[in-house]
């Protein structure tokens, strides 16, 4: 025999359905990753997060799928760190053409802007690299 979490008497949960969907988008966001966050989310206390993550099985599952999610994101800007990255920017460029007589008087001046695309790059970094390397390849980087 099951109890349900409204046989066992008390206040009723302010927990609704919907309420792991929201978990699992904020975490993806890098919004409410963390049990405080939540709670300060919802209007809740830390407590009663730590509930429903025991009695609803599917809000707890969303918080785990969020967490790895932006864990996710993370290692890869911490591997792009570390091995160096490359990316486009644009950028705008200024130039005047001036038009001079046989004088040598000016005639004419003209200003004109050219939006170029600029390869920028971020060279590897030895901290990120270390870093990276002691968390995945304890035993050989103390």
């Amino acid at each position: 025999m099951s109890i349900e979490p409204s046989d066992l008497g008390g206040r009723p949960t302010l927990y609704e359905p919907g309420f792991a969907d929201q978990v699992k988008g904020l975490a993806r966001l890098g919004l409410a990753v963390t049990t405080r966050q939540l709670a300060a989310f919802f209007g809740v206390s830390e407590r009663t997060i730590e509930r429903w993550k025991a009695q609803f099985p599917e809000f707890c599952q969303s918080i785990r799928e969020g967490r790895i999610h932006a864990d996710c994101l993370v290692a890869e800007k911490l591997f792009e760190r570390a091995t160096g990255y490359e990316w486009i920017e644009e950028q705008a460029v200024i130039g005047k053409d001036v038009v001079y007589g046989d004088n040598g008087k000016k005639l004419r001046e003209t200003e004109w802007v050219e939006v170029i695309q600029v390869l920028k790059k971020l060279p590897p970094d030895v901290r990120a690299q270390i870093f990276w390397l002691r968390c995945r390849q304890t035993g050989l980087w103390r």
